[in-house]
């Protein structure tokens, strides 16, 4: 068993986990086989586990529009199909096995049952796939930074050339000073809405055309609120109404070039008799815009853990 746990805890997803919180995974993985060719899931499909790839190889396919193109490869040890469990949405890409492969599928109920049970080790396991996720994002920004740098190095475009030619060289952060001071700024705006409920006053800090996508609980599902006016409406009016007395503590926050990667809480009043919070975490990845207006924001956490948190809030009388 102890070489099945250090297995285990070889894998990103699980790295510092304790025995218990493995053996309660261990428990609750699922082992699948998939021949060459066929396909783990499709894009669309619903989202309610993850995979490990223990063995073989795959591939990470988006189409669109009659198109696909490969986005990655997957060898042993990778983690993939997270991003629906955690956001609670269709698949956003195909995963096709290359050759034939062995994986471990993890249920969207295993999490669950883990986070009633060992909070703490939930967190860590939250944690571990934000982690891979901000990974992706790193080499997502790589690729971006590569087509950007081939795009300058090709001639400008003629003085009559299109309309709204990029003339900043291609892609350019602002300066992290004015990021960072919005940032500060931002949070500071949410404490004051802890205080007074007032969320609506958020609304400033994106611009007219700004996309936000979460998982909404008042919803039962993703939503995407496109432009100020409709993230002033459904996010913070509507969506925000229900957790009246709740806090969103900020835990940290890394910015990269113009993206913004932060780590909160939702976090319901009252504590559990053994004193921690009744809480579950989020990640936001934030594209800021200029002027103190961020232009997108994605909010990723596990939507039924943190209903089970207003469960367990509502149950305790908060």
């Amino acid at each position: 068993m102890s070489d099945r746990l250090d297995a285990l805890r070889g894998l990103s997803i699980f790295g510092g986990l304790s025995d218990p919180a493995l053996l309660f995974l261990d428990g609750r993985l699922e082992p699948v086989e998939v021949a060459a060719g066929d396909a783990f899931f499709a894009q669309g499909d619903l989202g309610d586990c993850l995979f490990v790839l223990d063995a073989g190889s795959a591939e990470v396919v988006k189409s669109r529009g009659g198109r696909s193109l490969v986005l990655s490869t997957l060898s042993p040890g990778d983690c993939f199909g997270e991003i629906a469990l955690i956001g609670i949405c269709p698949r956003t890409a195909t995963v096709r096995a290359t050759t034939g492969c062995r994986a471990l599928r993890l249920p969207s109920r295993a999490l669950l049952e883990l986070y009633r049970e060992q909070p703490k080790q939930f967190t860590l396991v939250q944690m571990n796939l934000g982690r891979e996720i901000a990974r992706r994002l790193a080499a997502l920004d790589e690729v971006v930074f590569e087509v950007a740098a081939t795009c300058d190095a090709a001639p400008p475009p003629a003085p009559d050339g299109p309309a709204g030619a990029n003339d900043r060289g291609g892609v350019m952060a602002h300066p992290r000073e004015e990021i960072q001071a919005t940032l500060e700024r931002f949070v500071e705006a949410n404490r004051l809405a802890e205080q007074d409920g007032n969320w609506e006053r958020l609304a400033d800090f994106y611009t007219e055309d700004a996309v936000y996508v979460y998982a909404g609980l008042a919803a039962n599902g993703m939503v995407e609120a496109r432009g100020r006016e409709e993230i002033r409406r459904l996010v913070l009016a509507r969506d925000m109404e229900p957790y009246r007395g709740w806090t969103f503590p900020h835990e940290w926050a890394v910015i990269d070039g113009d993206r913004i990667v932060t780590k909160w809480q939702n976090r319901g009043p009252g504590k559990r008799p053994d004193g921690s919070f009744h809480e579950a975490p989020g990640i936001s990845v934030i594209d800021y815009a200029g002027g103190g207006k961020f232009k997108s924001q994605w909010d990723l956490y596990d939507r039924l853990s943190v209903k089970a948190v207003k469960d367990e809030v509502d149950a305790a009388g908060g």
